[in-house]
């Protein structure tokens, strides 16, 4: 078996880094591909006489029925949407068994007392509120030529997987930040839509001009973190741009000047003020935009604030006419999936989730 390092690097994980394993994951990925994607004959048989299912799915409430990937490849397509994207990272994940599914949201807690001698504790229940979770197709459509077929099986797995995985990871990322609730974003509202609205109690607001990320101090980023409630301090993140990150956080840290032992030891996690700095591309990037009353970076415990919901694994469709003048193969990677941005707050509670607005 003919691979590179590289080609093998999303099996490595599934296979616990075991790089034998990971070698026949990738493999046995390569040879389905060869097997539903290009039709080959020598690679169906060797899928049938491997037990590796090539059966077609298919079913009502699926328009984008097709191929089920086998459980390597999926493997490798999950992880890779995690080391592509934060939407998975950081939000609470809820498998799916159906198209819908409600979760139960913690809106106010249990109150302790002190009875009295002869008197009864005062009972208080906890408050529960509901969110809902409807399952959406999301589809990437990727070109293959055909030659491609004839290269070493296990590229070829990993093309696929990278190529789909990528393309699912940005538009998940997109739909937590820019989604507008749209069709375009699968009717998913996200973080800037729900947090970039007048009187939302989860705002800071910078001072007057404050509307690039050049002219944010310290004292605004302090001023974020004491919008956040104590309840979702623990385990919070900075959320922004790569861009940002860097004018914002690696500014202000860099002007505070001076070295310590952790700085001195080499590449550290990045954080400020003791909170992980996480970058999403989608996040506002351009340093020259007028950004008053926009969102110029979120904080907050996305894990408390973000429900992420997947309806099942990846399928994949095959056009095999639709691009045959360029001796291309088309492959349509689908996935069900929903967010919910529930913990933003409102006007007079701020929620798991905050906001630096642009002043």
């Amino acid at each position: 078996m003919r691979y590179y390092k590289r080609s093998l690097e999303p099996f490595l994980r599934g296979a616990g880094g075991n790089s034998r394993e990971a070698e026949r994951e990738a493999y046995t990925a390569g040879m389905w591909a060869q097997a539903v994607i290009f039709g080959n004959d020598n690679a169906v048989r060797w899928c049938k006489d491997h037990s590796v299912n090539l059966r077609v799915m298919t079913s009502d409430n699926n328009p984008a029925a097709g191929y089920l990937v086998p459980d390597s490849m999926e493997t490798a397509i999950i992880d890779l949407r995690a080391e592509y994207g934060v939407a998975r990272q950081l939000a609470e994940f809820w498998p799916m068994s159906s198209g819908t599914l409600a979760i139960p949201v913690r809106q106010s807690g249990t109150t302790a007392y002190f009875p009295g001698q002869q008197d009864a504790t005062t009972a208080s229940d906890m408050g529960w509120g509901e969110v809902n979770l409807v399952a959406k197709d999301v589809s990437a459509l990727t070109r293959l030529s055909d030659a491609l077929a004839e290269d070493a099986v296990i590229d070829l797995a990993a093309k696929i997987a990278d190529e789909h995985a990528y393309a699912f990871a940005v538009k998940e990322d997109s739909c937590l930040i820019d989604g507008d609730g749209t069709s375009g974003y699968g009717g998913i509202t996200g973080l800037k839509a729900l947090l970039e609205v007048s009187g939302m109690a989860g705002i800071y607001t910078a001072a007057s001009a404050s509307d690039t990320p050049a002219e944010i101090i310290a004292a605004e980023l302090s001023g974020v973190m004491s919008k956040l409630p104590s309840f979702a301090r623990k385990g919070a993140t900075w959320l922004a741009s790569p861009t940002f990150d860097e004018l914002i956080f690696s500014r202000l840290m860099a002007a505070g000047g001076g070295n310590n032992t952790a700085t001195l030891a080499g590449e550290i996690v990045p954080a400020y003020l003791g909170k992980a700095r996480v970058v999403c591309e989608p996040c506002y990037s351009n340093p020259a935009t007028d950004l008053t009353g926009k969102a110029m970076l979120f904080y907050g415990n996305l894990k408390q604030g973000v429900a992420f919901g997947e309806r099942r694994g990846i399928t994949v469709k095959v056009l095999r006419e639709r691009y045959a003048e360029y001796r291309q193969i088309g492959v349509i990677g689908t996935e069900r999936i929903d967010i919910n941005c529930h913990g933003v707050g409102d006007t007079s509670a701020a929620g798991p989730i905050v906001a630096l607005i642009g002043g």
